[in-house]
């Protein structure tokens, strides 16, 4: 294993070395700030967290989009509609809510969603229709 290049000012002495060879600066410790569940745009696998969240009708609109496979209108439908609600498009790799991670963005949007859970269906059948007519026709929905 090839030992990470450290900056002059901060070389390891030989007897800080880790067993396996790599080397660590502490001006390197503090470069990373990235959150290994932060995506570029919803994940599904973010789905089945946000489950609880509300009443019987969110839950049986989260088990019935678990039961697509990914690229299902129904799956896809769900990840526009949270890609619309938490704001993924605004979001970039320093935000504090990528620091936070998907998950917990996804889990506070909805908990803090102002309407009812006739609405976000609503919302959620609305996304499924652009979804529909994208496949049909190629023209993409708005994401806004």
């Amino acid at each position: 294993m090839q030992p990470r290049a450290v900056c002059p000012r901060h070389r390891p002495k030989p007897t800080n070395l880790p067993p396996d060879g790599w080397a660590l600066c502490c001006v390197q410790k503090e470069v990373t700030v990235y959150q290994k569940d932060a995506e570029v745009l919803f994940p599904p696998r973010v789905i089945q967290a946000l489950g609880p969240l509300r009443g019987p009708l969110w839950q049986q609109l989260v088990e019935r989009v678990l039961s697509c496979p990914e690229n299902h209108p129904d799956m896809l439908a769900f990840s526009l509609l949270m890609i619309r609600i938490d704001g993924c498009m605004t979001c970039h790799s320093d935000s504090f809510r990528a620091m936070r991670g998907c998950t917990m963005c996804a889990r506070q949007a909805i908990s803090r969603y102002k309407g009812s859970d006739e609405d976000l269906l609503a919302l959620w059948e609305s996304a499924r229709a652009e979804i529909l007519h994208w496949l049909d026709t190629g023209i993409p929905p708005q994401v806004e």
